[in-house]
């Protein structure tokens, strides 16, 4: 019988790395951000048809945080990622404008983030413990059903997916006005998380 697997995280958790890691498997057909945009439940169906076709298949993508509690896969995860450091990361890839225009999102992407972490069907993915440890990292493959791929620490030691720009190096570089209003929007997550 297949297995099948669908993961999702808010944006900059991760997703690229443990989709490379997933994609070496000869056994599973891994696919990563298969949707321009978040969908919504009501593409639930559409996106169930993927997992269809007797195949091994799984897609790791952040555009199915609002799908994934209606899929029907084997395996379900959500990789949870420092509040400050997903800032950090969704900051540099931004000029002010862009931040201005899209920092109200971190509020229903929390929201959403949060809801799958509470369902007991969806693992949670630690992304500090996935990028540090070779152990952490070749269990929680085991987890989704794939055994054929060895972690290495040179796979946990690479940057992956790093803007080649880095405007701001950590929270204290960012304009105080964003950073104040991320931290309204976000520190609900951050403290039922354990991120304090």
């Amino acid at each position: 019988m297949p297995k099948t697997f669908a993961i999702s995280a808010m944006g900059r958790s991760g997703t690229t790395f443990l989709a490379n890691l997933m994609n070496r498997s000869l056994e599973f057909e891994v696919h990563h951000e298969l949707d321009d945009m978040t969908s919504l439940p009501s593409d639930a169906a559409q996106i169930q048809e993927r997992f269809a076709g007797g195949r091994n298949y799984g897609e790791v993508s952040s555009g199915l945080r609002f799908v994934l509690p209606f899929l029907d896969v084997n395996y379900k995860g959500v990789i949870l990622r420092d509040p400050v450091d997903i800032f950090v990361s969704f900051c540099n890839r931004r000029n002010d404008s862009e931040i201005a225009a899209d920092i109200h999102k971190f509020t229903e992407h929390w929201e959403s983030v949060d809801y799958m972490a509470s369902c007991p069907a969806i693992h949670v993915i630690r992304f500090e413990r996935m990028v540090s440890s070779v152990s952490y990292t070749e269990k929680l493959l085991r987890s989704f059903g794939i055994y054929d791929v060895v972690v290495t620490k040179s796979d946990i030691d690479t940057p992956v997916n790093r803007y080649a720009k880095i405007r701001f190096r950590s929270i204290y570089e960012i304009p105080a006005h964003f950073v104040d209003d991320f931290f309204k929007r976000s520190n609900w997550f951050i403290g039922k998380h354990n991120y304090a």
